[in-house]
């Protein structure tokens, strides 16, 4: 009986120990979600083709935040996944290989680079958490780094991001096809190339026109 009692603690004992385990890697993971459209108030921000646009609803007027040269874009994708914290908008860019964190005031200015990162980040108590990747061996890993893209090390917590298309049901991006329209240097060199222009429609308004941008397929 005693042996049997002595068993039966035993076996609880790992029983335990299995949830805190479970508890513990449940605990593992920073999580966020991004959007590629944020209203707050009456102004809204699009991660666009072309880059990131701040649109004043009151007035219509659009500012372009950050810059994604047409090339760049044409090739490797535009803008997107971004977060509104304290003052900056955070955002993903299309890459070759790995897409770019970066980051810019809500007021304007020059973007920041904070890392090259296959997709995930998570911003949490003034750090960013992001999955990283060492192109030396080729090789994934999890990270953590100031706001500011400094101090980078290993982290023990992993990155998960969430990008929807909107915050705000009614504001989201459209592309309008434009056609094939030819590009040239004014040399008679160019190509025709397939055209969109992108607008920020307005729920119960007019579409605000952010950028035209064109595609290599």
């Amino acid at each position: 009986m005693k042996k049997r009692m002595i068993a039966v603690v035993i076996m609880l004992s790992l029983i335990l120990s299995c949830f805190t385990i479970v508890s513990f890697g449940a605990s593992g993971t920073k999580k966020m979600t991004t959007y590629n459209v944020i209203k707050k108030k009456n102004t809204v921000y699009c991660a666009a083709h072309r880059g990131v646009f701040k649109v004043n609803l009151k007035t219509g007027s659009v500012k372009q935040l950050y810059n994604r040269d047409a090339v760049s874009a044409a090739t490797n994708g535009g803008t997107y996944s971004m977060k509104l914290y304290k003052g900056y908008v955070y955002f993903l860019e299309g890459g070759p290989m790995l897409n770019t964190l970066r980051r810019v005031k809500t007021k304007g200015g020059k973007a920041k680079k904070l890392a090259d990162i296959p997709n995930s980040y998570a911003i949490k108590k003034n750090k960013i958490y992001y999955s990283g990747f060492n192109t030396k061996k080729e090789k994934l890993y999890d990270g953590v780094m100031k706001l500011s893209g400094k101090s980078k090390k290993k982290s023990k917590y992993k990155a998960k991001t969430t990008n929807k298309e909107t915050n705000s049901p009614g504001y989201y991006i459209n592309n309008v096809y434009e056609g094939e329209l030819w590009y040239g240097d004014g040399y008679g060199n160019g190509e025709w190339h397939d055209t969109y222009t992108e607008y920020l429609v307005v729920k119960g308004g007019k579409p605000i026109k952010l950028c035209t941008y064109y595609t290599y397929w």
